[in-house]
Formats: structure tokens, C-alpha cells, sequence
């Protein structure tokens, strides 16, 4: 029986099907940073449970700690995930708390447990697949639990941030569709005078039943150093965030909802993604005989 090949028909003329490629299509990629995050209330003393984790995070390889307090300066009220939390708990109270970190020197991720959030963030420059990180958050957020009975969950979400460089702007709709990225081409014919990009930013948030997104666009311009001399580029930086907070997550902790849930999370993410990017990109990013182009810098394989 012969499949039909989702990527392989684009060449033919036939519209790609988006719907049926899969992450393992995908050999090449520009993530930069995943984040896995989970608020929470109703933690009375965070310290003790530590000492229970630290055994079990460091047989899985995290084996480097580090303790501080929470700065207030790590909180822009522009961020979402921050906002979540502070509606709940003042910003006065926050700071005060320690942050416990635990890092893995292998792969630079980062374990960070606090009196109102758990999060997992992964280093893509080392690449593993988001699913595997799942079960591993999953499992601390229940340990946490299962002493603290008070805690009530309040937000629970995934992250990806993308990042590249590119060395005209006239060329993001080669990449990215439209209205994904409103390119600064078409922001600069609302404007009769001469300008020059400097800074674009944009940011918008999306109902998708149950839940929200949050999708941040920015173009900045800057110097690229490199060993034959500074170039002069654009950086583009794509940011999807998918979350459910409220009613939606109030049993998170039953049976393997943590896990149902952030794989539904990540699925939405993965589809945001492809609707993003334009059928050429998709063919070189899913090609194992990938050709980098002069105008773009920054994609890596995820072999």
C-alpha cells in the first residue's frame, strides 16, 4: 500500500496537507528555549520537600544546586505567566520566598522549585523531544503534592521560543505567513516618511476552547559578530504559550491529568507552529538534505 507523503506532494503542486506531518518529519529546527510551568497557591513550607527531591533529581542528572530568593526584578507585568501568579499572591510576599534550583550540566536544562511555581526549562541547543520531559514534570509536581495539602493548582502551561536571524526584513513572508508576523513592510506603508526598523514587537492572546494563548512576534535589528567581521541582521523571535488556568486545572493531580494535559498543550503549540511558517519553509526544515540559505542564520539540526 503507498501512503500519501504530506511533504513530498508540495513539490508536485499539491497543496501540503499541515495536518499530517509530524514532529518526526521535522529534521531541522530554530527552538531555543521550552519552558514547562506550573503555579500553584496554599503552600505552607517548601524547603522540607526539598530535601526529598534533591536524591531523586540528582539520579536523573541534575546535579548541580543552587539557592536564592526571588528578585523582583525577574517580573515584568508585561509577562503573562508572572501576571497568573500575582493576582493571587503580592508581589511584596513573592520575593521573599527562596527559589531551589537544580541544573543538569549535560544538557544546561533547569529545575526551579518555589512556594508558588515549578518550572522545567529545556535548552534546545541540545535536542530532546518535548514529550520526554513530560512524565519528569509530572512526576516532581506530584511528589510536591502529595505533603502539601493545601496546595491548589492555579495555572499550568508549556513554552517554546524560537529564535533566527535573517539579513533582510523584506523576506520574512519566505518563512513566516501572514498575520503570524506582520512584517515591517507592511508597517511602514502606514507611515509616509522615510523610517528603519528598529524594533518590532507584537503580541496577541487566543481562546482555543479551554485554552489560552499567548503568541509574541518581535523583529529587532542588531550586529551579528562573527569571525570574518560584525553583520549587520534581524532577529526574529516567535514565542507561543499555551496554558489553562482556573475551573480547568483545579484537578490537575488526579490519576495522569498533568500528563493529558501537557501533551494537549504541546499538540496546540505544534500546530500554531506549522500554520506559522510557510509549505517552503516546512519542505527545508523536514528535508535531511537541508541547503541553508545566505539570508538566514540560525537553524540547527535536531538529529
Amino acid at each position: 500500500m503507498k501512503f500519501f507523503d504530506p511533504i513530498a506532494s508540495y513539490n508536485t503542486g499539491v497543496i501540503m496537507d499541515k495536518s499530517k506531518i509530524t514532529r518526526e518529519n521535522f529534521k531541522h529546527n530554530f527552538l531555543m528555549t521550552g519552558i514547562i510551568r506550573l503555579d500553584y497557591s496554599g503552600v505552607i513550607d517548601i524547603e522540607d520537600k526539598i530535601e526529598d527531591l534533591s536524591s531523586d533529581l540528582h539520579i536523573k542528572g541534575y546535579t548541580e544546586y543552587e539557592e536564592s530568593y526571588i528578585s523582583e526584578l525577574s517580573f515584568k507585568l508585561s509577562d503573562p505567566i508572572k501576571i497568573e501568579t500575582l493576582r493571587s499572591v503580592p508581589i511584596e510576599e513573592f520575593v521573599k520566598n527562596k527559589s531551589f534550583k537544580f541544573v543538569n550540566p549535560k544538557n544546561n536544562n533547569v529545575i526551579e522549585i518555589t512556594k508558588f511555581f515549578l518550572t522545567l526549562t529545556i535548552d534546545y541547543n541540545n535536542y530532546v523531544k518535548f514529550e520526554d520531559y513530560i512524565s519528569l514534570f509530572a512526576g516532581i509536581s506530584k511528589k510536591l503534592q502529595l505533603q502539601q495539602h493545601f496546595m491548589k493548582p492555579l495555572r499550568i502551561g508549556e513554552r517554546k521560543i524560537s529564535s533566527l536571524f535573517i539579513t533582510d526584513e523584506k523576506i520574512i513572508p519566505k518563512y513566516f505567513k501572514s498575520p503570524y508576523f506582520n512584517t515591517p513592510l507592511q508597517i511602514s506603508d502606514m507611515i509616509d516618511d522615510p523610517s528603519e526598523l528598529v524594533i518590532h514587537n507584537a503580541v496577541d492572546t487566543l481562546k482555543i476552547e479551554d485554552i489560552l494563548v499567548n503568541i509574541t512576534r518581535n523583529i529587532s535589528k542588531g550586529l551579528l559578530r562573527k569571525k570574518e567581521g560584525d553583520k549587520e541582521v534581524f532577529r526574529l523571535l516567535f514565542d507561543i504559550d499555551c496554558y489553562s488556568s482556573g475551573d480547568p486545572v483545579v484537578n490537575i493531580f488526579n490519576e495522569d491529568n498533568i500528563e493529558k494535559t501537557l501533551t494537549r498543550l504541546n499538540n496546540l503549540d505544534f500546530d500554531l507552529y506549522k500554520k506559522s511558517i510557510t509549505d517552503e519553509f516546512i519542505e527545508k526544515l523536514t528535508s535531511t538534505e537541508f541547503t541553508l540559505d545566505d539570508d538566514i542564520i540560525g537553524i540547527r539540526s535536531q538529529s
